[in-house]
């Protein structure tokens, strides 16, 4: 850990005596110069830089596995660029939405992306259980609903991110001087575009099948008893999960040995009414 250390700040300060050497200059001898916009990105990109140096280096040597704490430098470093990312890109973004096309396009790529979801949800739901999909209508909604506004809102702010990074691009083309670093305005956007790809995947990959594996089940299927105590379907058991069907079938769930849910369609026989009998 000490080695980790020493290393972390050797880099960082090295980086940052070396960039305050090269520009000390220029900062003394123009007043102008905007704290929050200059110095500040120029301060972050050397904890940057050095968190992710450290990191290669514990990892080329095989000792990553034994120092899991080495990962905290570059998340610390990373969360805090890709923040004043963020804040430094609102007031430009704020400019591209202000644009009538964009926010057409926008609007225009939320009701696709809101179809195609729609579509898919549908299709996964008919295959997973064998069944119309209209079933299941809360919660084909709810899953739609979720995956479109989680794809709408990654895709909306990579583009505004893409946007920005041009614009800012184009004033340094522009001779702004104080522009901030094109080194830290890719890092940050990079790794801002990274963590939104992340989190996306995160949810498609872990949040999706547990929704299906924890709360599908149990908020769309039943036991087989009515409010009246009495069995349903006389040829499954009390315990069976289902679904009635406008078919007059049911829609069965049931645990397998790997504790997943298998679903199976079956008729259902009704019991029949000893009184309804009788007056027959």
């Amino acid at each position: 850990m000490e080695l980790g250390l020493i290393l972390y700040w050797l880099i960082f300060y090295s980086a940052l005596a070396g960039w305050y050497a090269r520009t000390a200059p220029i900062i003394r001898d123009n007043n102008r110069v905007d704290f929050n916009k200059y110095m500040i990105p120029r301060i972050l990109l050397p904890h940057v830089m050095a968190g992710y140096i450290l990191l290669l280096i514990f990892h080329a040597f095989s000792l990553l596995h034994e120092n899991r704490w080495v990962l905290i430098f570059p998340i610390v470093a990373t969360l805090a660029s890709t923040e004043y990312f963020w804040i430094r890109l609102g007031s430009i973004r704020s400019k591209i939405v202000e644009s009538i096309t964009v926010k057409l396009g926008l609007l225009t790529l939320g009701v696709l992306i809101f179809f195609y979801f729609s579509a898919v949800s549908g299709m996964h739901l008919e295959l997973l259980t064998k069944v119309s999909p209209s079933v299941f209508g809360p919660f084909e909604t709810l899953l739609t609903f979720t995956l479109s506004s989680v794809a709408w809102i990654v895709l909306v702010q990579l583009s505004l991110t893409a946007f920005s990074i041009i614009y800012m691009i184009k004033l340094y083309l522009d001779k702004d001087d104080y522009i901030e670093n094109l080194l830290f305005v890719f890092v940050s956007g990079l790794t801002a575009g990274f963590f939104l790809v992340l989190g996306t995947k995160a949810i498609f990959s872990n949040a999706i099948p547990y929704i299906f594996d924890e709360h599908f089940v149990e908020h769309m299927y039943h036991p087989n008893q009515g409010l009246d105590k009495k069995v349903i379907c006389s040829n499954r058991e009390l315990s069976d999960q289902i679904v009635l069907l406008p078919s007059g079938g049911i829609s069965i769930a049931t645990l397998n040995n790997e504790d997943k849910w298998v679903f199976t369609v079956d008729v259902c026989e009704r019991e029949v009414n000893n009184a309804s009998q009788a007056d027959t």
